[in-house]
């Protein structure tokens, strides 16, 4: 044994057998590495892309409508937005139309938000609306349409039941009626 310049006892036996011991941890480390990237698949797979493809389609007036003024039509720039023209002059007049929510995309769609507007102020106390699917039952925030499903939705606007002809208004009034559907994707059922 012999001492090294730091006054340590020092072992060329010792000095040996740590220098290989590091060498083989060198020749591990690199090991280890290769094989962890060397990794090979081999196979198959198809990877599909989703779209987001919610729209209305196959808007119709009902025959059961007493009053058709103007146009009706889905919105070039908002296809889940129809814009419409009404007038009620007389108690017995109802405004009827049906239209299918399509969702052609792949990813399912929840009603976010559902409204009409262009019925406000002292109008809301004669005009009465439901907004529903064919079945009877409302349309509701929170529905959900999957991908490629249709709905059929179902608005009907009128005078409210129980009212007069001395209730009305003398003079025939033009509401500019807008419907709106808003959606968002549906965490539930995404893929």
């Amino acid at each position: 044994m012999a001492w090294n310049r730091y006054g340590r006892l020092h072992n060329k036996k010792n000095s040996v057998s740590i220098s290989l011991l590091l060498l083989l941890l060198l020749f591990l480390s690199v090991g280890y590495a290769y094989v962890s990237t060397s990794l090979s698949l081999t196979g198959n797979t198809e990877i599909a892309s989703n779209t987001w493809d919610i729209h209305f389609e196959n808007l119709e007036v009902s025959n059961d409508s007493s009053v058709v003024d103007g146009e009706i039509a889905i919105d070039p720039l908002d296809s889940t937005k129809i814009n419409f023209d009404i007038s009620l002059g007389n108690i017995s007049d109802r405004y009827i139309f049906t239209f299918d929510i399509a969702n052609s995309g792949t990813l399912p769609g929840m009603i976010s938000s559902s409204y009409l507007t262009g019925i406000t102020g002292e109008d809301t106390e004669l005009i009465d609306y439901t907004i529903s699917y064919l079945d009877g039952f409302a349309v509701s925030d929170g529905d959900i349409i999957n991908a490629g499903e249709n709905k059929t939705i179902k608005i009907e606007i009128k005078f409210k039941d129980g009212l007069t002809i001395d209730d009305l208004p003398e003079e025939e009034i033009i509401y500019n009626v807008t419907y709106d559907l808003n959606f968002v994707q549906s965490e539930n059922d995404a893929p």
